[in-house]
């Protein structure tokens, strides 16, 4: 027959590595189960919502038409450059800014609609090119600057009130085909 009291310890041993065990292993991590099993709900419902937005969204796109001041129209994409480009060339020779060069562009890539673009430069007094500028952000149908270089270009005329400028500057515009 077995002697339980020679069991007794081993009986102690297994029941405090038990306990142990249950402290640091399973009672840290529960409820953990619970938390999870909450986040995984709430991100399904996050989820839904999402996708329902998209879907909202993508009917929209589908159903708004791109604003019309914001184009230029023409009956194709040489007229609208030709367009475009007379409308900045005769701007800037209007405020006194003499072109060395002008023509169109690659269009702007960062965008689905079709564009237009130009590049043009020049020279004159910095006055007269912030002139431009302000008078390149009114214009309607809009136009937008991809890039812009501008550096001193001191002349005979030139002094602290009258200060010279060497301008680069690439124009963009959105088109659409006249319909």
């Amino acid at each position: 027959m077995i002697d339980l009291r020679s069991l007794l310890p081993v009986f102690v041993t297994v029941m405090s590595m038990a306990i142990v065990g249950y402290l640091l292993l399973i009672y840290p991590v529960y409820g953990r189960g619970e938390q999870l099993r909450q986040s995984a709900v709430q991100l399904r419902h996050e989820i839904k919502a999402l996708q329902t937005r998209i879907t909202a969204l993508q009917t929209d796109e589908a159903t708004v038409e791109f604003p019309k001041k914001l184009l230029w129209i023409a009956p194709s994409e040489a007229d609208a450059e030709i367009s475009f480009q007379d409308t900045i060339v005769r701007l800037a020779e209007s405020l006194r800014l003499s072109l060395s060069s002008f023509g169109p562009q690659k269009p702007f890539e960062r965008t689905t609609h079709k564009t237009i673009s130009s590049d043009l430069e020049g020279n004159g007094n910095l006055q007269d090119f912030y002139a431009f500028l302000a008078s390149v952000e009114k214009l309607s149908p809009r136009v937008t600057i991809a890039t812009m270089r501008v550096r001193p270009n001191p002349g005979p005329d030139s002094s602290a009130e009258n200060v010279e400028v060497y301008f680069q500057i690439s124009l963009w515009a959105f088109w659409e085909e006249l319909s």
